[in-house]
């Protein structure tokens, strides 16, 4: 939930292994951010990208197997990660 100063806690991104969306995620400010949600395909890059993450200060980075193409499972996909938690912010 974005907090009372307007800075948001919680961002899903699809295609979490791109690298302009970790330097979107990292421009974010840092001091509220508490769980980040990098969905992609399964890869070494989107396990570094969670890794990079969590090194930058970022408390809690999940990774979550999503196929952008499997429109049949987004529903799906969406409802896991909410139940989870809420999400201020999608990055596409």
């Amino acid at each position: 939930m974005i907090d009372a100063l307007g800075e948001p806690q919680s961002v899903l991104v699809l295609g979490g292994s791109s690298e302009i969306a970790r330097a979107t995620v990292e421009a974010l400010p840092r001091a509220r951010l508490r769980r980040v949600v990098l969905a992609g395909r399964q890869s070494p890059a989107l396990d570094d990208a969670a890794t990079r993450l969590g090194n930058a200060g970022v408390p809690v980075v999940e990774v979550a197997a999503f196929d952008a193409t499997a429109t049949d499972t987004h529903e799906a996909f969406i409802n896991e990660v909410f139940d989870n938690g809420d999400i201020d912010i999608v990055i596409l």
